[in-house]
């Protein structure tokens, strides 16, 4: 981006669009081609608000949350911005964060099509047994192991995030919720109830897709888990703790 477009973005953004830290929402401040002044700016696309600006040299879209980061903080961010509770179109303030490449990787959530509920573990089919891998960098992948029950496969990806620094990123991992809610021994909390209802009090202020993806994965587990008989006890256990929170 040149100087003058650079100048030229600055004062559109600075002439027509405010911002509600509250809500995350953009909204013109001045009559658009077709939005009219107080309208919301900008749609979601791939999960992403985007919005079509039109500058005297040029035409762009840019992303909602590269032009609030320049409305809060005067500049346009130098790194990655990520979204801390995974949805790319909660542009609220204090979702979103400058971040490193790696980070950005490591906050990346549970896949739809992953049926354990947990980030980096599979089923290996030769082996019958649950399969842990982790991204260490961009482009590496480590191998962990594999695993006969969910709780070793969980606790090995879990151990591994922390030698790889996922906890730096600040991140709230699958792999943790997993071992917190099914497996606490592990963690060796001895304050394990008020870190669930602090993280269910948390979760309760966070947006339907970010509620409906904790719910997905929970279930997904106990699903797993409910097929091995060694577990059934310690189940009911923890369903009345997750519904007494």
């Amino acid at each position: 981006m040149n100087n003058n477009t650079n100048k030229e973005l600055k004062d559109f953004i600075d002439t027509n669009l405010s911002y509600s830290a509250y809500t995350g929402n953009l909204v013109y401040t001045q009559d658009q081609h077709i939005k009219k002044k107080g309208s919301l700016a900008g749609s979601i696309h791939n999960g992403y608000v985007r919005i079509g600006i039109v500058l005297p040299s040029s035409k762009k879209t840019m992303l909602a949350h590269i032009i609030i980061w320049y409305i809060i903080h005067g500049y346009f961010p130098e790194n990655l911005l990520d979204h801390r509770n995974g949805v790319g179109h909660d542009n609220r303030l204090d979702n979103l964060r400058e971040t490193s490449q790696s980070c950005n990787i490591k906050n990346s959530k549970v896949r739809d099509k992953n049926i354990y509920g947990v980030t980096g573990i599979s089923w290996h089919k030769s082996t019958r047994k649950f399969q842990v891998h982790i991204q260490a960098a961009k482009e590496k992948f480590v191998h962990l192991g594999c695993y006969n029950s969910l709780q070793k496969a969980t606790e090995a990806r879990y151990q591994a995030e922390k030698i790889y620094d996922y906890q730096d990123c600040k991140s709230t991992s699958s792999a943790y919720l997993c071992l917190l809610f099914h497996f606490p021994r592990h963690l060796q909390l001895s304050n394990r109830p008020q870190v669930i209802h602090d993280f269910i009090s948390d979760l309760q202020k966070q947006p339907y897709q970010v509620k409906q993806e904790f719910i997905s994965n929970y279930f997904k587990q106990i699903s797993i888990l409910k097929k091995d008989f060694r577990h059934k006890d310690f189940l009911l256990d923890a369903d009345a703790n997750l519904i007494s929170t």
